[in-house]
C-alpha cells in the first residue's frame, strides 16, 4: 500500500504489507495497531478531501 510505504511502516520481515495481510488486521484477524492508524488515518484524510471536493461542486454548478 503506497500510504504505508510512504510512512516507512513495514511488516515483521522489513517488507511491505501485502493486500492481503492488510485485510486481515483491518477485518480485526490480525493486530497491528501502527497498520491500523495510518489506515484510518488515510480514510479520515480521504473523507475530508471528498467533502472538500462536493463542496467546490456545489460551489461552482450555482454559478
Amino acid at each position: 500500500m503506497p500510504h504505508l510505504k510512504k510512512l516507512g511502516i513495514k511488516n515483521e520481515k522489513n517488507k511491505d504489507f501485502s493486500v492481503d495481510s492488510i485485510r486481515m488486521i483491518t477485518n480485526g484477524f490480525r493486530e497491528n495497531e501502527t497498520v491500523e492508524l495510518a489506515i484510518m488515518q488515510l480514510v479520515n484524510k480521504t473523507i475530508k478531501a471528498k467533502k472538500a471536493m462536493a463542496l467546490k461542486r456545489k460551489k461552482l454548478s450555482k454559478k
